[in-house]
């Protein structure tokens, strides 16, 4: 579903800010928010760091105001939806309608690698007698 306005603006080139988890969760949230605010329009916000270093309200805000490009999430900063306040549900349905954020359920880091070394930990914990 690619009309001639989006291949357009496909083609002008974009920041992406991927968030990393050395930064401080205040500081990742100012600069999501200068973002936001417009000092990078169409900025690419990417996390996979913590949910709680990006403002989803704001990010929406964004998005709909496009002084934020897109966005792509694998963390929120609620991750239980069972646990959703009535706002939180609604704003989470808002972000979930945009054709421009992709979204995955917290698994980015998850490599062959990554799932071998899980899986040998819990075996040496349970080994051990400290898996409860």
């Amino acid at each position: 579903r690619l009309n001639a306005a989006r291949a357009t603006q496909a083609k002008r080139p974009a920041m992406l800010l991927k968030i990393a988890p050395d930064l401080g969760e205040a500081e990742m949230r100012d600069i999501v928010a200068c973002c936001a605010n417009g000092a990078v329009d169409g900025v690419i916000i990417s996390n996979t760091s913590r949910g709680q270093q990006v403002d989803t309200k704001a990010l929406i805000e964004a998005l709909v105001s496009k002084k934020v490009g897109g966005a792509c999430l694998d963390v929120f900063e609620n991750e239980k939806p069972e646990t959703y306040s009535e706002e939180e549900r609604k704003m989470y349905e808002q972000l979930y309608s945009f054709e421009n954020v992709i979204l995955s359920p917290h698994i980015a880091g998850w490599t062959d690698e990554s799932l071998v070394l899980i899986a040998s930990v819990l075996l040496n914990k349970i080994k051990a007698g400290k898996h409860c």
